[in-house]
């Protein structure tokens, strides 16, 4: 990955933005705090408005701010300096982050994984990201995803990769994604934009990432992660035996057949578990189910430590 000599992107190269040790990169969770919108009316009429030949003009002085600002950029700060009103701050908002995206010296998406992308399936395109990105492209994509996840739960806009029954959310994610795909994509490094023939397949795998996240985000929101961290960390008390023989056994040799002292024979029936016993188990049961479904999200962004076997990636629905 080639980085210019000046940083680039607002005068902050790529390694510093992505770092993981920003844990999430600043100017990225700063972004996604300020789109901070709650209907999926909003966001669209928001990209509409980042859109719009009016906003390049002041969005020029909100960029030339940030990159004034070198290596502690904040867009709010910029905002600031060029006199844009904080209501305003989602649509620019979302204009910086595209602009940022597009000036990366290689897409967010390297150009060597581009044909892998287009062709990736709904539950691969996660794996193949992680596996082939380098560092600072995954560390920024998790940021930006993990952004944008947020802005998606947060409008009621989860399910990324189908239409959804929602007019004004499929309406909302067709311009996000719209918008998106040529700032996350391109074939290569100089090329202005992606080739007309593959613009389905581009915006097809740009759903599958925006799934990807939201479902992410919205297991974090419902407390999946804490409850599979707090069920790790308890062990089921011991079954406690409520039924216990009237009179003692003599000790002789056991034998089969019945009687004191002997072994159940194959065709003798044992006492069946009690209600409550049996009740308790499928509690444990669908709590080792839950379990495994949130060790498998914090397996795959390393958010939770100890070394334990991979339980796969989350089955989705195309």
């Amino acid at each position: 990955m080639a980085e210019s000599d000046d940083g680039g992107l607002f005068a902050v190269s790529l390694t510093a933005l992505a770092s993981r040790r920003a844990n999430p990169p600043p100017l990225i969770a700063e972004i996604g705090g300020l789109i901070n919108l709650t209907s999926a009316q909003q966001l669209a009429a928001a990209l509409d408005a980042a859109a719009h030949p009016s906003l390049q003009q002041p969005l020029e002085a909100v960029c030339a701010a940030l990159n004034s600002q070198g290596a502690h950029a904040s867009l709010e700060t910029a905002l600031l300096s060029a006199s844009v009103p904080l209501d305003h701050a989602p649509a620019f908002s979302i204009a910086a982050m595209l602009r940022l995206l597009r000036q990366l010296p290689e897409p967010a998406f390297t150009c060597d994984l581009y044909k892998d992308v287009l062709d990736a399936g709904v539950n691969s395109l996660a794996p193949l990201l992680r596996k082939r990105l380098p560092p600072p492209h995954a560390a920024l994509l998790d940021a930006l995803g993990t952004a944008i996840g947020n802005v998606l739960c947060r409008t009621g806009i989860v399910d990324g990769a189908q239409p959804t029954a929602d007019a004004e959310h499929e309406r909302a994610l067709r311009a996000l994604v719209f918008a998106l795909a040529p700032a996350l994509l391109r074939p290569e490094p100089d090329a202005n934009g992606i080739p007309p023939a593959e613009r389905a397949a581009a915006e097809r795998a740009t759903r599958h990432w925006l799934r990807y996240h939201a479902q992410r985000q919205q297991f974090r929101k419902t407390g999946g992660a804490a409850a599979a961290t707090e069920e790790q960390t308890q062990q089921p008390e011991p079954e406690k035996i409520v039924d216990r023989p009237s009179s003692p056994v003599k000790a002789t040799s056991p034998t089969r057949g019945g009687g004191p002292g002997s072994l159940p024979s194959p065709s003798m029936s044992l006492p069946s578990p009690s209600s409550s016993a049996r009740a308790r188990g499928g509690a444990l049961a669908m709590k080792s189910v839950s379990t495994a479904i949130a060790s498998m999200f914090a397996r795959e962004f390393g958010e939770v430590d100890g070394a334990r076997k991979s339980v796969g990636t989350p089955t989705e629905v195309t």
